[in-house]
């Protein structure tokens, strides 16, 4: 009986670790129990489809990032717009202070 330590890993698509990489080509997670798409993974057609799939993909990606961008400056302008906001107020803050008398007591609120 041969020892355990000779045996091969597992072929992709057949419940190794990382199905469908093999060749640097991802298979689809549904693909991954499926032992009749291991041998046309690799087909012209179906190469196609995958690489349709990472276009859709990578254009979903730059919508995703130009959106999460724009948002990011519209979050920057506001932030800006609500400090120079308290900055004017504590600035209105301090000239009351000034021109406050000393003698009478300032209220708490």
């Amino acid at each position: 009986m041969p020892p355990q330590a000779s045996r091969q890993p597992p072929a992709s698509g057949s419940g190794g670790n990382h199905p469908g990489t093999e060749s640097g080509v991802f298979s689809s997670p549904s693909d991954a129990g499926d032992p009749s798409s291991a041998s046309s993974s690799h087909s012209p057609e179906s190469l196609a489809v995958q690489l349709e799939q990472k276009e859709r993909d990578l254009v979903l990606a730059a919508e995703l990032g130009k959106a999460l961008l724009d948002k990011n400056e519209e979050l920057s302008r506001q932030n800006e717009r609500i400090a120079e906001e308290f900055s004017q107020k504590l600035e209105v803050g301090r000239r009351c202070e000034k021109t406050r008398p000393t003698s009478i007591p300032r209220k708490l609120e």
